[in-house]
């Protein structure tokens, strides 16, 4: 009951709307639900940027009977259904949300607000406008929109896919058997890195975390991969310096603590950017776009765990120099 009532005060204070609910507030009106809310971050369900929460689609799509998001999804399936058939027609034209309100029959406003949550499943658009003005919003479908029938099936194979993520199943079957620490040892993962010896010194998380990343480049899921690497941020972060408030907070107590450098903090911000896009706004990065973010991660990760113990060992390694008398 606790994760619904959150849920619904969330909906009925943000959905579709262009500012979210401060967080501390939010969180200081449901002190005894925290850890809710906390799960419900990880799960995808509340989506938080910088100070506020919203509301997430996965978020919306849980709240069962209640009439506006029974409304959102029963316009969402009529939306979906008109993208799909304009883009077997015209595949990759932009369209106009006015056109498409009015072909769908619907209000303009209530299309460009649907569509701006529907926005947070992937794979089935191409790239949209800034939804800020209904009279020039437009949305340009991709070849994915194929791929599913209907709105709710979209939905359910991002379910399936985030869900894929948090527990590494989506690895070969080969694999799956294998924990993380087997993997390197095995030589199977990544395929397409061969000095990876310092990964079996990292502590058990970020390895668990950097395996999956690995397996989710090799099999070209690069959604999933910038997903990825944003959280293996994360885990570092709280490893290190713990809960620290927005990203930027934490990246900033990184950096005060001296564990990354003024020029990482400004290369490990636009890699949470790019996480973050992936997991809110749509954004599939390519292959280059996918290595930079992965060099970038595995740069912080060697600094943080790899390179202080090196130097340790080294310094026990090195001879003392000779005092003179």
């Amino acid at each position: 009951m606790q994760r619904e009532t959150i849920l619904r005060d969330l909906y009925e204070q943000t959905a579709f709307a262009s500012h979210g609910v401060d967080r501390l507030m939010f969180r200081v009106r449901h002190e005894q639900a925290r850890e809710v809310i906390d799960q419900c971050e990880r799960t995808g369900h509340i989506r938080r940027e910088d100070d506020s929460y919203f509301i997430d689609l996965m978020g919306v799509t849980e709240l069962g009977e209640v009439a506006e998001a029974v409304e959102f999804l029963t316009n969402a399936e009529l939306l979906y259904l008109h993208l799909q058939a304009a883009y077997r027609k015209r595949p990759n034209a932009l369209l106009q949300v006015t056109e498409i309100a009015e072909s769908v029959g619907i209000d303009c406003e209530v299309a460009m607000s649907c569509l701006s949550l529907m926005t947070d499943c992937t794979g089935w658009y191409g790239g949209r406008s800034q939804f800020t003005d209904a009279t020039t919003a437009s949305i340009s479908p991709s070849e994915g929109i194929l791929d599913c029938p209907s709105f709710a099936a979209c939905v359910e194979r991002m379910r399936n896919m985030r869900s894929q993520l948090e527990s590494g199943v989506f690895l070969p079957p080969q694999l799956q058997i294998l924990s993380a620490a087997d993997h390197w040892v095995a030589g199977l993962l990544p395929t397409k890195r061969t000095d990876r010896d310092w990964v079996e010194k990292l502590p058990e998380n970020p390895a668990r975390l950097l395996g999956e990343v690995y397996a989710a480049i090799d099999h070209r899921l690069y959604t999933l991969a910038s997903m990825g690497l944003r959280a293996l941020i994360d885990t570092v972060i709280l490893d290190k310096v713990g809960d620290a408030g927005t990203f930027k907070e934490k990246l900033k107590a990184l950096h005060g603590a001296g564990y990354i450098s003024t020029h990482q903090l400004d290369t490990l911000g636009a890699a949470i950017d790019a996480g973050n896009a992936s997991s809110h706004r749509g954004f599939t990065p390519g292959e280059q776009d996918i290595e930079m973010v992965h060099d970038i991660v595995e740069h912080l990760l060697q600094s943080v765990y790899i390179h202080p113990e090196n130097a340790k060992v080294l310094v026990q390694r090195t001879p003392k120099r000779n005092s003179s008398p």
